[in-house]
């Protein structure tokens, strides 16, 4: 077996310090110029010699240093900055905030030949000891630092120049100064700096809803300071505020007409997503906005397709209630369907759907909260009762002043009677829970297992918890009424035919919450509905 190398100088980081700059330091003591050639002479190549920080480099280069994997990883201590943000945050867009560019401040390299860790991550873009801004490119040939000796002696590694004048002390920008004012409390600090990157995000692709989580910015280069004064001024600022807002509705106007939802929709992705009080969250985005009754142009841009859960929003249900939308070929402009979180939807698609939906209604109307309670009392929800609208089968008159396709709507309820009625239907074969059985006959758990008890239905027997087939809940409807169901689907209060139902002679199976089905019963409640 051959005997393990070391390094003739074996280094170790000093606390708080950059550890790409902990490398640069043990290259040039061990006669190497620069972390690359450091790196060649230890065969450590690959994504290993990139991503100076990962655990499988410390490994690597542990073993040169005499020292187990665990052993470096203790002395690797995390500055007093840095130890109060969360290293690698799941729930913020950037999970790992570290810039493999050098970002120096020449001033730290003069006085100590050090760089703090922090130097090295956003949103840090400042030293707070001299206040000078970091850079990460030469002012004289606009070329980008690599961990090479001359920086420690405050040169540039390509041209050679001297960069001791390169960074003077300057008054911190606004976002700066109020990410050092946070650093004493580590939880504050953390979603300011989610909050502040999310911002830089909408700042670098402004018009995108797209603000799910990422591994690392988007660039390693890119001026910094200026992007994240912008993204911290349209948190603060109405001005830059109202202009993001105008820019949202003149690109996403073919969407109007689905709602304002649709149209300010990355702003309103941004603002779920906030965790701090900004002012950005009272501005009245709503204010002069484009009517939802102007057409959608033939010719529109296409917009970046939009997940489930933002669908929902634009709608007006929730993300679990698009799978009936799917299901039933209902909506137009889909892509990917191995799952539904996979697909996609265009709203620019969706916008034209809508404008072609019969919006004149005849007959009786009810508003979506009832529509909601006729769809459950049917075995279904809103993405139900929204199949039926877009695919034109339950006639629909939305509202023309809406932030989302059913908000303020009122759809025919014959119609949606018939639907629904379908959808029940369609459950012959489906098991049903307890629970779901309980929302479609508004009974109890004690009143169905007295409906069990007396033969009205009958449980799936192979079940530990009673489960019942749809068919048989069916048929326990067309044969008995549900008054709590009547009551639900009506929107009359149940005591109220209650008190005159148990002085009439109206057949009972279980008094008071089920009656046997006859043309009387139901001309009767159908009268009192109507009272």
């Amino acid at each position: 077996m051959s005997k393990l190398r070391l390094l003739p100088v074996r280094l170790r980081p000093e606390p708080g310090e950059h550890f790409s700059a902990y490398l640069l330091r043990l290259a040039v003591a061990n006669g190497r110029s620069s972390v690359k050639e450091l790196f060649s002479t230890l065969r450590i190549g690959g994504s290993k010699a990139q991503n100076h920080q990962s655990p499988d480099t410390q490994a690597a280069l542990a073993g040169w240093l005499g020292l187990s994997p665990a052993e470096l990883s203790c002395y690797v201590v995390r500055d007093e900055i840095l130890a109060k943000v969360t290293a690698h945050d799941s729930s913020r867009i950037y999970r790992n905030l570290e810039l493999r560019v050098p970002r120096i401040c020449t001033a730290c390299l003069r006085k100590k030949k050090r760089m703090p860790a922090y130097f090295g991550q956003l949103p840090f873009t400042h030293c707070y000891e001299h206040r000078h801004e970091l850079i990460h490119a030469c002012p004289h040939c606009n070329d980008q630092f690599e961990w090479s000796e001359e920086l420690f002696e405050c040169r540039c590694p390509s041209c050679k120049a001297d960069l001791k004048a390169s960074t003077r002390p300057v008054q911190l920008p606004a976002y700066a100064s109020d990410l050092r004012s946070r650093l004493s409390d580590s939880n504050v600090l953390n979603h300011f700096i989610r909050d502040l990157l999310l911002a830089l995000q909408c700042i670098l692709v402004p018009l995108s809803t797209d603000l799910s989580a990422r591994e690392r910015p988007p660039t390693e280069i890119a001026p910094w300071p200026q992007l994240l004064d912008q993204a911290y001024t349209l948190l603060n600022e109405s001005t830059a505020m109202q202009s993001w807002a105008e820019t949202c509705r003149v690109h996403r106007s073919p969407t109007a007409v689905i709602g304002a939802f649709a149209v300010y929709l990355p702003i309103y992705a941004l603002v779920e997503k906030l965790a701090l009080p900004w002012p950005f969250r009272d501005l009245n985005w709503l204010s002069g906005r484009q009517s939802v009754k102007e057409s959608a142009a033939e010719n529109a841009t296409s917009l970046a397709l939009v997940d489930h859960r933002l669908l929902s929003q634009v709608l007006g249900c929730q993300p679990t209630e698009i799978l009936p939308l799917i299901e039933s070929s209902a909506l137009r402009g889909l892509s990917g369907h191995r799952s539904i979180r996979d697909t996609r939807f265009d709203l620019v698609t969706l916008a034209k759907q809508v404008e072609q939906l019969e919006t004149v209604v005849s007959g009786q109307v009810i508003d979506m909260v009832h529509a909601a309670r006729i769809a459950s009392a049917h075995g279904g929800h809103m993405g139900h009762v929204l199949a039926g609208i877009l695919l034109k089968e339950i006639p629909f008159r939305p509202n023309s002043d809406r932030k989302a396709l059913l908000d303020g709507a009122f759809v025919g309820v014959d119609s949606l009677l018939a639907w629904m009625a379908k959808h029940l239907a369609s459950l012959e074969a489906a098991h049903c829970t307890l629970l779901e059985t309980i929302a479609i006959t508004g009974m109890n758990k004690q009143e169905i297992t007295t409906a069990c008890s007396l033969g009205l239905i009958k449980p799936l027997g192979w079940k530990r918890e009673l489960c019942f087939q749809g068919g048989e809940i069916s048929r326990l409807l067309s044969s008995h009424i549900s008054i709590k169901r009547w009551s639900k689907m009506s929107g009359v209060p149940a005591r109220r035919p209650l008190a005159s139902l148990t002085e009439s002679c109206f057949e009972a199976a279980i008094a008071g919450v089920l009656y046997k089905r006859t043309e009387e019963l139901d001309s009767w409640l159908n009268s009192f509905a109507s009272r």
